[in-house]
């Protein structure tokens, strides 16, 4: 028989190679965490805070902890040495170092609203794309990749079960304070977080494990994809069941919410698993799919109009009634798009200054200045942060890293790295197409987008490390 490390050569732990059993430790479940694990905890415990009533009066200190997270975790992989070698193997690190240049440019461009807003903007930048940095160094063993997956998996199902609970129980789980509904109380901005039912009754669209009105609906598009790529896993059948439960609500909260565009993210992110599974040749799993997220996208569109009633059904029925594809092209932020890459683009070709947009205006914005622009998306977001150049390199990074991804799940020889890149790759894939409306790289999302693409390298890069070493042993 085999020796367990011939079969699956990462399952390593602390230096040594042990047998798929011995896996996970016995005594200390936190024993063999690292840097990702711990970063991602710390970013689901920094948004719970915001549901500590008195909380919400540090809102800023919280959300820049959660990108300053990225920072800490960059300086501690740093320290250890070698980060410079790995992020010359990281195809997508090359575009995003010079992204960084670019802003720092930036900076004095004459545009730029001050140079505190100028720098904000950077480090906002810098902090989201640090996590592609670190996370190529920072995994130590091949179970942590499938453990740091999983438990991005449940954090996001776990706040899109608490979108389900806002729904039903607004007064029991929706956060003390909601800053949008503060800022604009008599504005008719204030209606945008809300909808209502036929019955009368006022429902603020979900925000999950956040304050921001309608945010559930991207964990729940997470959880719905993840639950899928854990069902058709090789995980024990009765965690691929739970997977694929837990998919459900994750659905569910995205019809809640009434954001169409994140159940498009699943519909295409499925699309891309399957494609991937059936280039591996996986053809049983292309079926589990295929079924799984039938039974997820109907089952939760089937909860949530038995709830919503005909308010969710017309809303999801606009899809149907034209092409998907024609109410996207027709929607105001496809509109925005546009305007960004045949107008935009050229009459400020080389970008617009920083800090002119966003969160990073509305906190260290010098207001006198007065010359905000509006921006939803992140096609728009690069053109005015950099111009033509910034574009070009913004979708050279994303794109790089997406086919570094699929290349992981295509040849790497661990069919453990293979079957999770696969999901990575199809989780992506959808980020990439929320830059049309939304801006995820100057978000948590962004982060959440490259750690997984740098774990994914890394799991690829230690496979073979292992496969090498074992070829030479006599």
């Amino acid at each position: 028989m085999k020796h367990p490390s011939t079969v699956n050569p990462l399952y390593q732990t602390r230096g040594r190679i042990v047998p798929r059993s011995m896996g996970r430790p016995s005594s200390n479940v936190f024993r063999d965490w690292g840097i990702p694990e711990w970063f991602i905890v710390s970013q689901a415990l920094l948004f719970a805070a915001l549901f500590i009533p008195g909380v919400s009066v540090i809102r800023l200190l919280t959300k820049v902890a959660s990108f300053g997270a990225s920072l800490l975790a960059l300086w501690l992989v740093w320290s250890k040495g070698g980060l410079e070698k790995q992020m010359r193997l990281f195809k997508p690190s090359i575009w995003l170092v010079w992204m960084i240049v670019m802003l720092g440019v930036m900076i004095f461009h004459p545009d730029t609203n001050s140079i505190i807003a100028g720098i904000a903007h950077c480090v906002l930048y810098i902090s989201n794309y640090a996590t592609a940095f670190w996370a190529i160094a920072a995994l130590r063993y091949g179970m942590q990749y499938q453990r740091v997956f999983l438990l991005l998996f449940l954090i996001n199902t776990a706040s899109a079960l608490v979108g389900i609970g806002q729904f039903y129980r607004p007064d029991t789980f929706l956060p003390p304070s909601i800053m949008v509904l503060e800022k604009e109380k008599d504005a008719i901005g204030s209606l945008i977080p809300y909808y209502i039912l036929a019955d009368g009754t006022k429902v603020l669209r979900p925000c999950g494990l956040s304050d921001t009105p309608g945010a559930a609906s991207f964990s729940g598009a997470m959880a719905a994809i993840m639950g899928i790529v854990v069902m058709s896993s090789r995980l024990p059948l009765w965690q691929r069941i739970a997977g694929l439960a837990l998919a459900i609500p994750g659905a569910t909260v995205i019809y809640l919410t009434q954001v169409r565009t994140a159940i498009l993210m699943v519909v295409v992110s499925l699309m891309a698993l399957i494609f991937v599974m059936a280039l591996q040749k996986r053809w049983t799993n292309v079926v589990q799919i295929a079924v799984a997220g039938f039974i997820v996208v109907i089952g939760g569109f089937l909860w949530a109009a038995r709830e919503g009633g005909n308010t969710i059904t017309d809303r999801y029925f606009t899809l149907v009634d034209d092409s998907p594809t024609a109410v996207l092209l027709n929607s105001s932020r496809a509109t925005m798009v546009q305007n960004s890459l045949t107008e935009r683009i050229w009459e400020i070709p080389f970008g617009a200054g920083l800090g002119r947009y966003g969160q990073v205006y509305g906190y260290f914005a010098n207001k006198s200045y007065g010359d905000m622009i509006w921006c939803e998306n992140q096609v728009s977001a690069w053109t005015i942060d950099g111009g033509v150049l910034m574009v070009v390199m913004g979708f050279g990074s994303v794109i790089t890293a997406l086919i570094s991804s699929l290349k992981v799940a295509r040849t790497c020889p661990n069919p453990m790295v293979q079957h999770w890149a696969a999901g990575v790759f199809a989780l992506n894939v959808s980020l990439f197409f929320t830059c049309f409306g939304q801006m995820p790289f100057l978000t948590n999302t962004g982060q959440q987008f490259w750690l997984m693409a740098g774990l994914t390298h890394a799991a690829d890069r230690l496979t073979r490390q292992q496969l090498r070493n074992q070829s030479r042993r006599p």
